[in-house]
């Protein structure tokens, strides 16, 4: 009788554990690499990389989630935001996008406009790999995980290695764009040269957060959009 208490109390504890709401703040900023002084191509590498870094400016997105559903976005702007155009970081970031995640349908919903339309692309969580190797990553022990990304380019398929460093200290399974399904909140993410680094975490056991499913737009899957993608860029004359 006492184990089947006990047993119960656990289980309560963790149901409450995970049944939380709260937010969590990403800084997106793009890898680079350094740059070779002794290499015959330096100057003209040199130059490559101030466009680069002219056009690849540090945002800040939020993740908000009560105990079943979760919205990734590019966190609202201040008045006194500066408009640097075009960012190469904020398209890698899907900073263009909402991305709405329910733990019941196990789908993410990515709300997108393309050509002046605006679609709801239904996307498959990742599917992870989790290894044994660990690391602190502030006061959190971090655990390692990968998957890969396959990104239509249209004549081939890139495959783009994606690693998630998450600790089960903070029990939140949802995560930035597809990415959710770990066993804890993931606390860095590499997407190729991406890399996403949480800032802040603000979590509640008691505050409940609503959270607005994207519903307006053209429902289609993930081959749909890629189709039409395909036939909007023949159109713009992108694609032969």
């Amino acid at each position: 009788m006492k184990k089947i208490i006990l047993l119960s109390i656990i289980l309560i504890s963790t149901i409450q554990l995970f049944a939380q709401s709260g937010k969590v703040n990403y800084m997106a900023s793009i890898i680079k690499k350094p740059l070779d002084k002794n290499s015959p191509y330096y100057e003209k590498q040199k130059e490559i990389r101030e466009v680069i870094d002219s056009r690849s400016k540090d945002i800040e997105l939020e993740m908000t989630f009560n105990a079943i559903e979760a919205v990734y976005k590019k966190k609202e702007k201040l008045k006194n935001d500066n408009d640097y155009g075009v960012n190469l970081t904020a398209l890698l970031a899907g900073a263009d996008a909402v991305y709405y995640t329910n733990k019941k349908d196990s789908l993410c919903i990515e709300s997108v406009e393309d050509a002046g339309q605006r679609f709801l692309v239904s996307r498959k969580l990742a599917k992870w790999k989790i290894s044994n190797e660990t690391k602190k990553i502030g006061k959190y022990i971090c655990t390692k995980a990968t998957t890969i990304k396959k990104v239509d380019l249209g004549r081939k398929i890139k495959k783009v290695p994606v690693t998630a460093w998450f600790t089960k200290e903070v029990p939140v399974s949802f995560a930035p764009k597809n990415y959710s399904g770990l066993p804890g909140l993931i606390v860095e993410l590499q997407e190729g040269k991406l890399l996403l680094s949480v800032t802040k975490i603000a979590i509640s056991a008691d505050k409940k957060v609503a959270i607005k499913k994207p519903s307006k737009g053209m429902k289609v899957t993930e081959e749909e959009y890629k189709k039409i993608q395909k036939k909007l860029d023949k159109e713009d004359g992108w694609e032969d």
